[in-house]
């Protein structure tokens, strides 16, 4: 095999573990940054997701309760409306009928706003528990 004189041949005998070696550091750290980029990824994916579920939670409470407290103003107002005509004024007993439900459901009322005050006081955890 003739040499050129425009060429220079060298012999490396180890060459794959030469350069193992060379980028094996930078390659093991590249491969923590990118276990630990996929490990906080997927960390802020589920945290959305939870999130997300907590809101969907909150929103459902919320239509909830505005229809629970709706259900008893309602009935409230029309019977208020009902006392306000002079036709059932004239009946006997129907008055007293009315303000009897006015009385229920404003109870109602005050029971489900107590027991939504009671639920924040135990989700902050100043729940005062008093020992007889």
């Amino acid at each position: 095999m003739p040499i050129s004189p425009d060429y220079l041949m060298i012999y490396f005998p180890n060459e794959k573990r030469y350069l193992f070696t060379k980028i094996a550091g930078m390659l093991s750290i590249s491969i923590i940054l990118i276990i630990t980029i996929i490990i906080l990824f997927s960390y802020a994916i589920s945290t959305i997701i939870k999130q997300k579920k907590v809101s969907e939670m909150k929103n459902d409470f919320i239509n909830n309760m505005t229809h629970e407290f709706k259900t008893p103003i309602s009935t409230i107002s029309l019977a208020c409306q009902a006392l306000n005509d002079p036709d059932i004024k004239k009946i006997k007993g129907l008055p007293d009928n009315y303000i009897h439900i006015i009385n229920e459901e404003n109870n109602r009322l005050g029971g489900m706003a107590e027991k939504i005050l009671q639920t924040a006081i135990i989700e902050k955890g100043k729940l005062n528990l008093k020992k007889n």
